[in-house]
This record gives C-alpha cells, sequence and structure tokens, in this order.
C-alpha cells in the first residue's frame, strides 16, 4: 500500500512544489491532502497523487505564464491591421471565438458584419464573414441560429459537401428552415393554395390568394415582413377580402387577429367602425346584456352606445342618529337580513326589529 503520509515525504519537491505537511481537504472532499508551497509562494492543499505523478506542477501559476508567454507570442507576431483579405478588412486585435493557436484579428466584412478570425484562416483564403451570403436571417435570434446550424449539420451527414471557410455551402439557399418564421410562410402558402389543406376552403375556396414576389421567394417574403415584435405575434391581414400581399398585412395580437375575421359584426359608431366585442369592452356591457337589449327591440347603435345602468341602492334606515343599509344593520344586530326585511315591511319599528327574537310558528300579523 502506497504511504501518502505527509511525514515521509516532508520537506520533498516536486516541480515546482514543496510538501510542509497535513493539509485540510476542501469542502465537500475526502481523503489525504498534502500542504505544498509553491515557488511563487502560494500555500496550497493538493491530492498527493497528483503531486507524485506530477499532474500537477505548481498552484496554477505555470499555466499563467504559459498563458503569458502566448500572448506575448501574439502580440509580436506579424500585424494584419488594414490588410484586405477578399471582402473582409482587418480593424484590429480580436477575440477567440474558440480554442486555436495563433493570433485572432476582428475583421469587418462588406456588408457590414463583425467576425473575430484566426490569422492563420485569413492567410489561407476565407471571403466573407459566412453570414452576408444569408442576409436574412437574424444572427440574434438564438432559435432561429440554432437551427441553421441544426440544418447544416444534418445536410453533412447526408454526404454533401460544403464551400470554403467561412462560406455559406452552395446547396443551401437560406438555412431557416423549420424557423417560426419558415414555417408561418409555408402555411400560408398551404392554406391559400394547397386544395387538401383542412383551411383552404377558409383561404383559398374564397379566392385568398398569395402575391407573386411572395408564393416563391421566402427572401422575399421576410424582407417585405420583417420579423414580429418579442412576445406572440401573428401575421394578419388589413383587408379579409385582399390576400397576402405587401401593405395588406401587419403582426397582430393573438386578440387583434381573433377580432378581424369575417365572422365578427362590424360596428360603425361616429364614422368608427369596430367589432362589438370592442364596443362592448370600452362601455362595460356584458355580452349577455347587450343581448337582452337587442332582444328588447333597441337598435345596434343605442345598445353599444349606453353604459350599464347602476343598480339599485340598498335600502337604508337611521336609528340614533347613525345611517346604515338594512344588511348592516342585521349583521350589527346579529339578526338574519331577510328576517329584518320582513319586518320592516310589516311596519316593526327599528328598535324592535332587531332586538326582538325570532318567534317560530307565528306569522308576522300575530306577532304585531
Amino acid at each position: 500500500m502506497t504511504d501518502n503520509s505527509p511525514a515521509a515525504f516532508k520537506g520533498t519537491k516536486f516541480n515546482s512544489l514543496t510538501v510542509l505537511g497535513l493539509g485540510q481537504a476542501p469542502p465537500g472532499r475526502r481523503g489525504v491532502w498534502w500542504l505544498c508551497r509553491c515557488e511563487c509562494g502560494v500555500v496550497k492543499s493538493l491530492r498527493p497523487y497528483s503531486v507524485r505523478s506530477g499532474e500537477t506542477k505548481s498552484c496554477g501559476c505555470h499555466r499563467a505564464k504559459i498563458f503569458e508567454r502566448s500572448r506575448q507570442r501574439r502580440s509580436t507576431a506579424a500585424n494584419l491591421s488594414g490588410r484586405r483579405f477578399n471582402r473582409l478588412i482587418v480593424i484590429g486585435p480580436g477575440t477567440p471565438r474558440y480554442r486555436v493557436a495563433g493570433a485572432w484579428w476582428l475583421c469587418k466584412c462588406d456588408c457590414g458584419e463583425e467576425i473575430s478570425y484566426p490569422a492563420a484562416v485569413l492567410r489561407r483564403g476565407v471571403k466573407t464573414c459566412g453570414r452576408c451570403t444569408l442576409p436574412i436571417i437574424d444572427w440574434h435570434n438564438e432559435g432561429d441560429v440554432r437551427i441553421y446550424h441544426r440544418n447544416l449539420k444534418r445536410r453533412k451527414r447526408k454526404g454533401e459537401q460544403g464551400g470554403a471557410t467561412g462560406r455559406t455551402p452552395r446547396w443551401m439557399k437560406h438555412g431557416m428552415a423549420n424557423t417560426p418564421m419558415y414555417n408561418r410562410w409555408s402555411n400560408m402558402k398551404g392554406r391559400c393554395l394547397n386544395p387538401k389543406n383542412s383551411n383552404y376552403p377558409n383561404y383559398g375556396g374564397r379566392g385568398i390568394v398569395v402575391c407573386d414576389r411572395w408564393v416563391n421567394s421566402f427572401p422575399n417574403y421576410l424582407a417585405d415582413v420583417g420579423y414580429p415584435p418579442p412576445g406572440k405575434w401573428a401575421l394578419g391581414r388589413i383587408d379579409n377580402q385582399k390576400g397576402y400581399e405587401p401593405g395588406n398585412v401587419r403582426w397582430e395580437t393573438y386578440t387583434q387577429n381573433a377580432r378581424n375575421t369575417r365572422h365578427n359584426k362590424f360596428v360603425t359608431i361616429d364614422g368608427k367602425t369596430r367589432c362589438v366585442t370592442e364596443w362592448l369592452k370600452d362601455i362595460g356591457l356584458t355580452e349577455g346584456a347587450y343581448k337582452y337589449r337587442i332582444k328588447a327591440g333597441w337598435t345596434t347603435k343605442k345598445a353599444l352606445s349606453l353604459a350599464p345602468f347602476a343598480m339599485k341602492r340598498e335600502p337604508t334606515c337611521t336609528l340614533n342618529g347613525t345611517t346604515l343599509t338594512f344588511r348592516q344593520w342585521a349583521q350589527k344586530a346579529g339578526v338574519h337580513p331577510r328576517t329584518f326585511y320582513q319586518r320592516r315591511r310589516a311596519g316593526w319599528p327599528i328598535d324592535r326589529a332587531l332586538t326582538e327574537p325570532p318567534m317560530h310558528g307565528k306569522s308576522l300579523a300575530q306577532r304585531s
């Protein structure tokens, strides 16, 4: 059995570490730990095996020195600032995007996008930022970017070869298949052009079509419509009798989209046309009260113009200078409100109606 006791190795030096004695295990760890001093002066508890095997050579300063030497080498490397590589212009030192040796340089593409590349990749012939060939992708939308890279990997697994480093593969049109925006475009065409679609009778069956600019070009559709605001939005038509075309579409909330359908009833009051639901919400009237008004013979304009009537006020009474409602007096005296109402209706005085206990089996006429 290996002797890991610190007494047997006290004073022994392993690389940059000198064993001082028994150390304290970090929180949540067990076993024997050695207390070691590094050449830089840092005292640290380490595993005996890692120290003896050479896996741990220092307290961490050795790695910092390596990074510093690498940074110095990158700083003394050839300065590429101002140089042009195809469509890329180097504007200064860049931040590494992944692990690779050598200096990184921040480049600006002719499309305006900025991206960091290693010097070796620039000299090897990268031509663009890789995104200007896909100008329609929202690179700030993590979901779209993730789907784009998933499509890229899927096509590569099928044996299809892409272009050079930094370029979009030739077989990829836009890289946005299966994204929410692409699915909206595909569903729009399906319900307008495909007779087998379940929604075709409500769209294509009644003459709703997709304009020629959008029907075969998803980039044109996205360039005209744009991305919706954050949240849940639907693409709606301003005039439901017209098709999907520039100038007749807008982003709507689900509530706005549901109210802007041909099944809703629209009413014009004082030159303003809105659906009945919006009018009811403005005046605070329920749908049941509106239907009751129409059934009673009211005109639609009158039914939607008058606010709901105020409820009748509860009767009150005064006793000893205090005025309360019947219900409040009954609760204060401990009498059931219905009993108090009946007593007052029979002509009882207020004090007697509140104080006399109930007499079961006798009518109010017999008690009075």
